[in-house]
């Protein structure tokens, strides 16, 4: 081989090395569902997670969920990085690329019996099916989160940004409690951006549906809040003669381009069914 071809040969070994080294690795598919009997590794159906509390959460990732119950609190970690992590409810039309997939998977809700709290940015919950107007029934939704306790059903950490909730029921302990709960708590003092909360049902707290503070976006676009297509209901009922509920209320702080829209608020008691203080 001349010194000319063995030239050629080195430089295309050379900017294959670069090419594999820097190539982002190919986002992956998980897998969750509950009495699963295999390896409890997340990389196939038979192998599935059978908690939330065994997953190892990876930016770009998918992570399907299968019908079934999940007694346990929910608590995803702040993770590095900006490519989005996605939770959705296994259906017959988008459940991963597993041969092991059995339609008795879809059939069912994806209930979780607990709180779920969310240190991580970029994140997608999404529950599929659900979130048809007023005349609402749980089971229409893929993902189902009920806490009977009293502490909140959804809250997000400080300082997150870019959230989506879609098609979840958000349910509480109930609506006369001595107790405040609030179902969905993002009251940050850091400002963030990029709540998208759609299809949604959220119902049956003492205190408030939604709290927030120091959302702040760039623009409508680039907003801090969409909130669209809900239905928040049965809220505001706390007996504590100290405490009082919203639909929906923004503590003190700056908050900037929110857009509410499209959404059915019933039996809200207390101050207001959308409050901005201070």
């Amino acid at each position: 081989m001349g010194v000319k071809n063995i030239l050629h040969l080195g430089i295309w070994i050379l900017i294959s090395v670069i090419f594999f080294v820097s190539a982002p690795a190919s986002a992956a598919n998980h897998y969750i569902r509950a009495g699963a009997t295999g390896s409890n590794n997340g990389s196939s159906w038979a192998n599935a997670w059978t908690t939330f509390a065994a997953v190892t959460w990876t930016r770009g990732d998918t992570y399907y969920v299968a019908g079934g119950t999940y007694t346990e609190n929910v608590s995803i970690p702040s993770l590095s990085g900006t490519s989005w992590i996605i939770v959705k409810k296994a259906n017959v039309t988008d459940n991963g690329s597993d041969a092991g997939w059995d339609a008795s998977y879809a059939s069912t809700q994806a209930v979780i019996q607990g709180e779920l709290t969310s240190s991580a940015s970029y994140l997608e919950i999404n529950g599929v099916t659900g979130g048809n107007g007023i005349t609402e029934a749980s089971a229409t939704y893929g993902i189902y989160i009920y806490n009977s306790n009293l502490s909140y059903p959804v809250v997000y950490a400080s300082g997150t940004s870019f959230i989506y909730l879609h098609y979840i029921d958000i349910e509480g302990a109930g609506y006369t409690e001595p107790s405040s709960q609030d179902g969905f708590y993002w009251n940050n003092p850091s400002n963030q951006k990029g709540l998208h909360l759609a299809h949604c049902w959220i119902h049956n707290v003492s205190r408030n549906g939604v709290t927030l503070s120091n959302a702040v976006g760039t623009s409508w676009s680039d907003y801090s809040l969409l909130f669209e297509n809900n239905l928040l209901s049965e809220t505001g009922g706390v007996t504590n003669p100290d405490d009082h509920g919203q639909g929906m209320q923004w503590y003190g702080g700056t908050d900037q381009y929110t857009v509410i829209r499209n959404n059915v608020f019933r039996n809200i008691t207390g101050t207001a069914s959308i409050a901005f203080l201070g």
